[in-house]
């Protein structure tokens, strides 16, 4: 009898100390999250979106086959900020260097992203956002507890 309960009072510790586990990772990455937001602004978001297009011109051969399947190239963006006519204009080039052909580009606003971009080409997704960067990092500090 005396094994039994001491099964059960370790699984029961197991679930209460995951629950705990989850919920501290949860609580660190939100506050992360509101602190980034109200810090940021439109230069951090520029200065972010940036970076990205410097880092998307390594992408080439992923955009390369997906523009040679023969599908329109549909690539959607999201921004937490409008994109300047000069941002947009250097984004299209670098997609449409790297494409090797025209885009439909597509652009949304969304705050949700506090800073940077999240650009979906067909089934690809690149997220340069501040919002996504903390959803990668909740993740990893899952994998690690």
């Amino acid at each position: 009898m005396i094994g039994k309960e001491k099964v059960l009072f370790d699984a029961e510790k197991k679930r209460v100390e995951d629950a705990l586990k989850e919920k501290i990772v949860d609580m660190a990455c939100d506050y992360s999250l509101n602190l980034l937001t109200q810090i940021s602004d439109e230069g951090l978001h520029r200065a972010t979106y940036r970076r990205f297009l410097h880092e998307l011109k390594k992408s080439g051969p992923e955009i390369r086959a997906v523009a040679e399947a023969g599908n329109p190239l549909r690539v959607d963006v999201a921004t937490p900020y409008e994109l300047s006519d000069d941002d947009l204009a250097a984004f299209r080039k670098v997609v449409e260097d790297l494409a090797g052909r025209e885009a439909n580009i597509g652009v949304t606003v969304d705050s949700a992203l506090v800073a940077g971009v999240k650009v979906r080409i067909s089934d690809i997704v690149y997220d340069s956002s501040l919002s996504g960067q903390i959803e990668k990092a909740k993740a990893r500090l899952r994998d690690v507890f």
